[in-house]
């Protein structure tokens, strides 16, 4: 029982994100997603600070780092044992969790799936997942020495717990949470202790049951603004002009790396007053600069400026 308290408190604490709206004692701008918080994009000390999509970098809030990026964070962040995970394919498409808990001594194995980077924070001894409900999309509690997570399950627990800043005002409009990732890990505990956690594995987005069609699993982009998947890059973003883009506070989030130094992107901002905006190129460009490109011969220069021979 001292396990399974040990493991709620985990699973009850952390924040939300999303769109602007009124703020009592907030010194940035209040969002709802479901959870009230209060957002600092100048000045912000952590991740859960940032809109959803984006990630708290030297002070500022920035876009995030490629998928699987930091899999070790809550090994790191608890500072405990890697406990072995990994995912695998049923029949019927669906993706399961297999865990392995670290001794025979484990009494409790906690398993989530996240919609973003996990952000482990707390005093020494008493770290928790600081945006656990931000990020939570189902999360299930085993006993014993080995298990599955069933991620297609008809029955995958949903509801969580939110607290409030209460910094934001409850007049604060609500919106659909951003999924910026696809994530799933496993922690453990003996009869007092966190003792081990597994790295972040990446589950694929049809690979999870989501009857509310929360999960983006596509790159067709009929609005703008609207989340979308784009499975050649694995990547999920936000619709701009009929492709997937990058997410962004500013131009800077847009760039790949030094070789698109030349393309004068801009942030398109949301249009409904969200704090994220979308990438947009000056011209219409090819695909493999909005994420990681191959290059080679053919392809290197296919992407011109305007009146560029």
């Amino acid at each position: 029982m001292k396990a399974l308290a040990i493991a709620l408190l985990v699973a009850c604490c952390g924040c939300s994100g999303g769109h602007a709206g009124p703020g009592d004692d907030c010194p940035g701008t209040c969002v709802a997603d479901p959870g009230r918080r209060c957002i600092v994009l100048e000045g912000c000390r952590r991740s859960t600070d940032c809109p959803e999509g984006t990630e708290c970098t030297s002070g500022q809030c920035a876009a995030t780092q490629p998928r699987g990026a930091d899999e070790y964070a809550l090994v790191t962040g608890f500072d405990v044992a890697p406990m072995h995970a990994d995912i695998d394919t049923l029949e019927n498409g669906g993706a399961v969790l297999l865990w392995t808990a670290p001794t025979r001594t484990t009494e409790l194995v906690h398993c989530a799936v996240f919609t973003c980077l996990p952000v482990v924070g707390g005093p020494e001894g008493q770290e928790l997942i600081e945006n656990y409900e931000q990020c939570h999309f189902t999360h299930r509690l085993f006993g014993g020495f080995e298990g599955a997570f069933d991620l297609s399950d008809e029955d995958l627990p949903r509801a969580v717990e939110l607290a409030n800043d209460p910094a934001c005002s409850p007049s604060t409009p609500e919106s659909a949470p951003v999924v910026s990732d696809l994530l799933a890990a496993c922690w453990a505990y003996d009869a007092t202790h966190l003792i081990a956690a597994s790295k972040l594995l990446l589950v694929p987005p049809d690979g999870i049951r989501d009857d509310d069609d929360e999960i983006p699993t596509d790159a067709i982009c009929a609005d703008d603004f609207a989340p979308c998947y784009d499975a050649e890059q694995d990547r999920f973003g936000i619709c701009n002009a009929g492709y997937c883009a990058r997410r962004c506070i500013e131009a800077a989030d847009c760039k790949v790396d030094d070789r698109d130094d030349w393309i004068d992107w801009t942030c398109i901002p949301d249009d409904e007053g969200g704090l994220v905006g979308a990438c947009d190129p000056p011209y219409p460009i090819d695909p493999w600069l909005i994420g990681p490109p191959t290059v080679n011969d053919e392809n290197l220069f296919s992407i011109q400026p305007p009146g560029a021979q």
